[in-house]
C-alpha cells in the first residue's frame, strides 16, 4: 500500500469527483486534506504518520502553494515536504517548477511540477492518472511518464541517491 497526502483545497471545488475517484483506487492508503486545506490541517496529518506521495493539487504562486488560510510560503512548503519524508512530490499548481526544483535540492525528494497555467479539471486528472499508475505499482517516473509527459506541460525532477552521487 502506497500511503498518500493529497492537499486540496475547497477553493479546488472543481475536482471533488477526480478526489473520490482517487480515494477509490485499490494499492493507494490516502490521507486527503481538504476541508479546509490549512497547515495546521497538513501539520496534524503529517503528525499521525509518514508518505510516500505528497501531493498539492491547488493554486500557486512563485512564492508559494495557496491554501484555505492563504498563501503557504515557500520555507512552508520546504518545512512541509521535508517532514512528510516523502519520495515524490507532485505539485500540480501553477507557477511551482522553480518550487519543485527548490524541493529537489534542500529536501532529497523527487518532484513533479507544472510548467504554464492550466484548466483546474486538467490538473485534476493528470494527478489521477499519476496515482492510477502508482497504485497499480509502476516506479514515480514511469507513472509520470504516462500520466503527464505527454502533455508538455509537466516535469520531473529525480532527486539522486546518495549512492549515485
Amino acid at each position: 500500500m502506497v500511503r498518500v497526502l493529497l492537499v486540496a483545497p475547497v477553493t479546488f471545488v472543481q475536482v471533488g469527483e477526480v478526489v473520490d475517484q482517487i480515494l477509490a483506487l485499490d494499492g493507494l492508503r490516502v490521507r486527503l486534506v481538504r476541508t479546509p486545506a490549512t497547515r495546521r490541517a497538513i501539520n496534524d496529518a503529517l503528525d499521525r504518520g509518514t508518505f510516500e506521495v505528497l501531493v498539492f493539487l491547488g493554486h500557486g504562486q512563485l512564492d508559494g502553494l495557496q491554501l484555505d488560510d492563504g498563501l503557504m510560503g515557500i520555507a512552508d512548503v520546504l518545512m512541509v515536504v521535508d517532514g512528510s519524508r516523502c519520495e515524490v512530490c507532485v505539485l500540480e499548481s501553477c507557477q511551482s517548477v522553480a518550487l519543485a526544483s527548490e524541493i529537489v535540492k534542500r529536501t532529497g525528494s523527487s518532484c513533479m511540477a507544472t510548467i504554464v497555467d492550466q484548466p483546474v479539471e486538467r490538473a485534476a486528472q493528470v494527478v489521477l492518472g499519476f496515482l492510477r499508475n502508482v497504485a497499480s505499482g509502476l516506479p514515480a517516473v514511469q507513472s509520470f511518464l504516462l500520466s503527464a509527459l505527454h502533455d508538455g506541460n509537466s516535469i520531473y525532477f529525480r532527486a539522486l541517491s546518495r549512492s549515485e552521487l
